[in-house]
């Protein structure tokens, strides 16, 4: 038996009508590469029938305590079938991009089915219109529970499930299901779980209440300024109200660009020590900027950015295949400076100090604390502040995207032979942080994906027209600091 974390059955507790807490891997395929040409859905069908067995995580349901004492077990489902989980369905005409892209956003806007376990599989085949794409592709759409995995977990479920180039795929060991647990054993588990994280939780507090006790303190004013009294937020740290930021729906919309990785890190150029991360931030922050002033809403000040942070001790070692293990960072992107360069340069500076907030050890304590607070609090305290809290999100935003990055691998991978071609992403959308942007990163190409919902954006075409104009103006920018640094040091030498 496998348990939520703390983290993890937060996330499982926010799950509502609108928000919807999963996310879908978008994977898109050249068959053209695959012996024969073709591959069936059958072929596939059993392929995952097998290769499940080696990742018991998707053959695990969730099974919840008794009056929620505890955090819910994933635990065998025994009528688990794979024809349950995976549709097979052809792409609409005109078989276009963007009809893709509004299939995408179709199907990540239907709930997840909870009572079984919580992923399913669109094999999309027919994407012959699409822009730079081999006739004859096909796509497979993978929903996931949030509460499953993060970006993280999701690169360890893509080498686990593809090959590079000239490797054969090996079948695991036939899976052996367990019993589902009884409820008496899971009450008795939860009374010992809840006394052992009480304890742990005042333990560690006491040990680290010299370091923590100023951090904890102004974390706890913020928080009750902000959410519980109407008082004046900082104009330093004041969140611009957008059209990202409006009440939330039931519909999807999503949008999705690729550029060659490359370009994106010779950027770097412009902004000394900056980052892949960094660059895409000035690039969103650009993109967004436009957009708005297309829709004659321009931003009144800086638009600001909430960006996942792993927090795992190994963050490149796919060996993750379960759960979270996330903090949350949030930086401004200077939108409303007109010129790139100085933009980049500001964003990295500003990424540069909020990092060091993450590594510091009273981040860290808090979130080690967060993690021993007993469950039957986390589950109680979920349900009770969450309408309290979304509408205050709502009414006064924490930022105005949440943008994510994913490095994924950087050589071709092979799902039965056909050559993986695109990597990318439709995230799930919070109240009050605006539309999501994942950046995600594979064999030379960085695809960014943008979700939101239709009142949000109402054109995700001219949003892809503006993240492309922005990638312009930063190669523009940093291909001129690179003949300035060619000409002065021509200069230098003669």
């Amino acid at each position: 038996m496998l348990q939520l974390t703390g983290q993890d059955a937060a996330m499982f507790q926010l799950e509502t009508a609108a928000v919807k807490t999963h996310f879908t891997v978008v994977t898109i395929y050249d068959q053209s590469t695959v012996k024969g040409g073709k591959l069936g859905f059958q072929e596939i069908l059993s392929y995952f029938d097998k290769v499940m067995a080696g990742l018991p995580i998707f053959r695990r349901k969730v099974c919840g305590v008794p009056f929620n004492l505890d955090a819910p077990y994933l635990v065998d489902d025994p009528d688990f079938h794979i024809e349950s989980h995976i549709k097979h369905i052809a792409l609409p005409a005109p078989k276009d991009w963007r009809q893709f892209c509004i299939l995408c956003a179709q199907i990540q806007a239907t709930p997840i089915d909870n009572s079984k376990p919580m992923w399913d599989m669109h094999v999309i085949e027919g994407l012959d219109n699409c822009d730079d794409l081999p006739k004859g592709c096909f796509a497979i759409l993978t929903r996931m529970q949030h509460s499953l995995a993060d970006g993280d977990t999701v690169r360890g479920l893509l080498a686990a499930l593809h090959q590079p180039a000239g490797v054969s795929y090996e079948p695991p060991a036939n899976y052996e299901a367990q019993p589902e647990p009884s409820l008496l054993t899971m009450s008795r588990r939860a009374m010992v779980n809840n006394f052992k994280q009480g304890w742990k939780t005042e333990a560690s507090f006491l040990r680290k209440v010299p370091m923590l006790g100023k951090s904890l303190g102004k974390l706890a004013v913020n928080r009750i300024e902000s959410l519980f009294e109407d008082a004046e937020i900082d104009e330093q740290v004041a969140v611009p109200k957008t059209l990202f930021n409006g009440p939330m729906e039931y519909r999807r919309v999503f949008q999705a660009r690729a550029f060659d990785l490359d370009a994106i890190k010779g950027m770097r150029v412009l902004a000394e020590n900056s980052t892949v991360n960094d660059v895409v931030l000035t690039l969103v922050g650009g993109a967004l900027r436009r957009y708005l002033e297309s829709q004659n809403a321009p931003p009144s000040d800086h638009l600001f950015a909430m960006c996942p942070v792993n927090m795992r001790e190994d963050k490149f070692s796919n060996s993750s295949s379960f759960g979270n293990n996330i903090s949350l960072m949030r930086a401004c992107m200077f939108t409303e400076e007109s010129d790139p360069a100085v933009r980049m340069k500001l964003v990295a500076e500003e990424t540069r100090e909020s990092k060091k907030i993450q590594r510091a050890n009273s981040t860290k304590e808090m979130l080690a604390i967060s993690e021993n607070i007993p469950n039957v609090l986390v589950a109680a305290g979920a349900r009770a502040l969450l309408p309290f809290a979304l509408s205050k999100f709502e009414s006064r935003p924490i930022a105005n995207a949440v943008v994510s990055n994913v490095p994924g691998p950087q050589q071709p991978l092979y799902f039965l032979g056909a050559e993986m071609l695109i990597f990318t992403g439709v995230g799930p959308l919070v109240p009050g942080m605006g539309l999501l942007v994942a950046s995600t990163s594979y064999n030379g190409r960085l695809t960014i994906g943008v979700s939101a919902c239709p009142s949000w954006v109402s054109d995700p075409q001219q949003l892809a027209q503006c993240l492309q104009e922005s990638f312009d103006e930063l190669c523009a920018a940093s291909l001129a600091r690179r003949q300035q640094a060619t000409t002065g040091r021509a200069k230098a030498k003669s």
